[in-house]
């Protein structure tokens, strides 16, 4: 079985987009195999940390919006990395001159790089795929780029850098 692909946000401010789901709406969604579906939330409490894991197991990929530091933080990532593939965390919006990309724009460019098309990405997120290309507009002008790779590469400066385990 493919393991779940998990990508990290930090550093979101404001209010959550419009599809990211809360720990319960999560976990009303869980089904026995969740492979294929992706998902955008955000671990803040034990509550969303466990959904967020039993969601991984079932095989779902996830956009994870982490704000703030939270107490258990790292044990959680720890056990995440055992079931899926979590990448290195995407900074966003650290800065107030900075250009903000939300979690689920950043979930639209890394599903686009990974290969898929537009329409399957929107379909992946629960998203229109007229929203979707609205969402990639948006990151573009607002990143100063003319293509969805470009938009990728300008934001994947402010990740992280890598380390192996």
């Amino acid at each position: 079985m493919k393991r779940p692909k998990v990508t990290l946000v930090r550093g979101q401010r404001g209010p959550e987009p419009p599809a990211s789901l809360t720990a319960d709406e999560l976990a009303a969604q869980l089904s026995d195999n969740m492979t294929g579906q992706h998902f955008v939330t955000s671990a803040s409490c034990a509550g969303a940390v466990a959904v967020i894991l039993d969601a991984a197991m079932r095989g779902a990929s996830l956009t994870l919006n982490i704000e703030q530091p939270f107490p258990g933080e790292e044990a959680f990532l720890d056990e995440l990395r055992r079931v899926a593939d979590v990448s290195d965390p995407v900074t966003v919006a650290l800065d107030p001159g900075t250009v903000t990309l939300d979690p689920v724009t950043v979930a639209l460019l890394e599903l686009l790089t990974d290969g898929g098309s537009t329409t399957e990405a929107a379909r992946r997120l629960h998203l229109s795929t007229r929203s979707a290309y609205r969402m990639l507009s948006a990151a573009r002008t607002a990143l100063g780029v003319s293509t969805n790779m470009e938009a990728l590469l300008v934001a994947r400066p402010r990740s992280a850098p890598a380390t192996d385990p």
